[in-house]
């Protein structure tokens, strides 16, 4: 912050004796400003310089004011010289030369230079070659590859469930064992469960119930196996708000062995997004009468996928032997599982839509993930919809 003082008007000096009298002259003047002359020599000829300056305040940010001489006009009538009538001048000052003025040519000319060694035909053809569109249907997307390749894996067990495959890219044969990384972070969840013992319990109950399910299954690390392998590191994710899960286990795809390597979601695809976005589905759900939810149990797990990419270590007890089991379903945290979820219930709604067309319709626009929202009219369509 700047508090300026009372500034006298400049007093040009030639010699020392006039810088003297004006001295004597000027004594009722405030004593804050000065006038500072500078002489200046150019081809054998004297020439004034005058600078102005005052005394100002200057506050710090803890408040002090500490009092400062500044410059205040840095101008200089030691050279200047005019370029043309109709261009700035220059003028020549301590600090360096500057230009000043204004510029009546009106004119609204411009001008641009440039210096390429290419052929003129070339730039042309490489600019209409930026600008065109591609031909969107010669140009398959990795989402068209994604559902190629579902609709020639994917089939129903004896159960009815559907059995898909990880929808993986060209790079998959870059991906390298990761064994090591997912036993040094075993290691350290079985250190966590000694200083957790609650946590301990729920996660065992966890993977338990992934057994009992059948949604995993022990295998023996010495089998030879055609395909890759890859295991998953898993860890814990408390949720104490929730009435249901107090705890979810969730595996990581995207660990990597090093930097340099790829992770399990790296050479997977992600595939299209197959449901209506939030705001839409929301819309809908407000122009309901009557309005019901729902959730789909388990949805991901719903779904068998082949083996050999999805392998975990465990055991209960630090004392007990470490076994390796493979999940059998499609894992939340895999980069493609939104798409074999979502994209197993459109193909449900094509195979049974016939028979139960109400709740195909439903599928198709009130399911968000694994949540449905929905309504009807009247109690008694709502009370059918859920039949």
């Amino acid at each position: 912050m700047l508090h300026e003082e009372n500034i006298s008007n400049p007093v040009e000096m030639s010699t020392a004796n006039q810088k003297k009298e004006q001295v004597s002259e000027n004594r009722s003047e405030p004593q804050h400003v000065t006038n500072s002359v500078v002489s200046c020599n150019h081809s054998q000829t004297v020439k004034t310089v005058i600078l102005m300056t005052a005394v100002v305040r200057i506050k710090d940010p803890r408040g002090w004011t500490t009092p400062c001489r500044v410059l205040l006009d840095c101008g200089s009538q030691a050279g200047r010289m005019q370029l043309s009538d109709n261009l700035p001048e220059l003028q020549e000052t301590h600090f360096g030369w500057v230009v000043a003025g204004d510029i009546e040519d009106a004119s609204t000319i411009q001008h641009c230079l440039v210096a390429t060694t290419d052929p003129i035909s070339d730039l042309l053809r490489q600019f209409w070659e930026l600008e065109e569109l591609l031909d969107s249907a010669s140009q398959p997307t990795e989402e068209d590859e994604c559902e190629k390749m579902f609709q020639s894996n994917h089939h129903r067990d004896e159960t009815g469930r559907y059995v898909v495959s990880l929808p993986f890219r060209e790079s998959v044969r870059e991906l390298r064992d990761n064994r090591s990384l997912a036993m040094r972070r075993f290691l350290s969840l079985e250190r966590r469960f000694r200083k957790d013992p609650e946590l301990k319990q729920q996660y065992c109950q966890f993977i338990d119930e992934y057994i009992q399910l059948g949604h995993c299954q022990e295998v023996n690390e010495s089998n030879h196996v055609t395909q890759g392998v890859y295991y998953l590191p898993h860890q814990a994710i408390l949720r104490p708000s929730s009435t249901t899960t107090k705890i979810r286990v969730v595996f990581d795809a995207s660990a990597k062995a090093s930097r340099a390597e790829n992770s399990l979601n790296d050479v997977l695809k992600v595939g299209a997004t197959l449901q209506s976005d939030i705001f839409s589905f929301l819309l809908r759900f407000r122009k309901h009468q009557v309005v019901f939810t729902a959730d789909i149990t388990k949805m991901y797990r719903q779904i068998r996928i082949a083996p050999c990419f999805q392998r975990i270590f465990w055991r209960s007890n630090p004392d007990d032997p470490l076994r390796v089991l493979e999940l059998t379903t499609v894992t939340y945290g895999t980069a493609a599982a939104p798409y074999l979820a979502t994209r197993c219930l459109m193909q449900l709604c094509d195979d049974e839509g016939s028979s139960f067309p109400i709740a195909a319709r439903i599928i198709r626009l009130d399911c968000y993930v694994d949540d449905v929202i929905s309504g009807a009219d009247t109690v008694e369509k709502a009370i059918e919809c859920q039949t």
